[in-house]
């Protein structure tokens, strides 16, 4: 595998001249929970149309 060095870079999120699966995991852990939302809210007044 090719690791290149690579300075100031913008997905370097740990600083450590390297873009690597370490800053992808840094990234992953830092994106948080996605609200769920199955369906948009109906104006129907017996939820029979999502």
């Amino acid at each position: 595998m090719d690791v290149r060095v690579v300075e100031n870079a913008v997905a370097d999120i740990n600083f450590d001249a390297c873009v690597d699966a370490a800053d992808l995991g840094l990234l992953v852990a830092a994106w948080g929970d996605a609200p769920r939302i199955d369906y948009p809210p109906s104006d129907c007044p017996l939820g029979l149309i999502p």
